[in-house]
């Protein structure tokens, strides 16, 4: 059976990635390393695209400055531009740099969001991993997935954005 956070027992599974438990590799593993190194490398090539074949413009910011997924595709389909509150207002990424842990959002938001026009809520943010999950390797998937997956069901299932972690999801997840 596949696990998705919006099938039971899924969202809690997601949500334990971001809290330390249910067995995750830790970034102390070279494994996980790795696929954190194959996400740094493979969204940096990525936001390139969004940047110079798409012509996006992105300004950071450091406020939440769209109030629904409609403003931020809106933005991104009559200006080609959006706005991102920047990774550097929290507390750093222990595997990631501000830069990568910024353009992993762009990527996430442009080829997620506005390509599907959806919103921020749980099942959307679901299908926007299942959109972006063929961008990356399967090195790069783990990471991806703890990343754009795990913290947004631990948020949506908690109200409070949990700390940054470095782990990679237990196989079957």
């Amino acid at each position: 059976m596949c696990m998705t956070p919006s099938s039971p027992g899924g969202a809690g599974r997601s949500r334990d990635l971001l809290h330390g438990v249910s067995g995750v590799r830790r970034n102390s593993s070279a494994h996980a390393r790795a696929s954190y190194r194959a996400l740094e490398r493979e969204t940096e090539g990525l936001f390139e695209v969004i940047r110079r074949d798409l012509g996006v413009r992105v300004r950071y910011v450091h406020t939440d400055p769209y109030r629904n997924a409609a403003e931020l595709c809106a933005d991104l389909r009559e200006n080609r531009s959006m706005l991102l509150r920047t990774i550097a207002c929290d507390d750093p990424h222990p595997l990631l740099g501000d830069r990568a842990v910024d353009q992993l959002r762009v990527v996430h938001d442009v080829f997620g969001h506005a390509a599907l026009g959806l919103g921020f809520d749980l099942q959307s943010e679901y299908a926007t991993w299942l959109q972006c999950r063929t961008l990356f390797s399967a090195r790069a998937r783990g990471a991806a997935f703890c990343e754009l997956v795990g913290a947004v069901t631990a948020y949506v299932l908690t109200g409070t954005k949990p700390a940054l972690r470095a782990g990679l999801p237990p196989a079957g997840l």
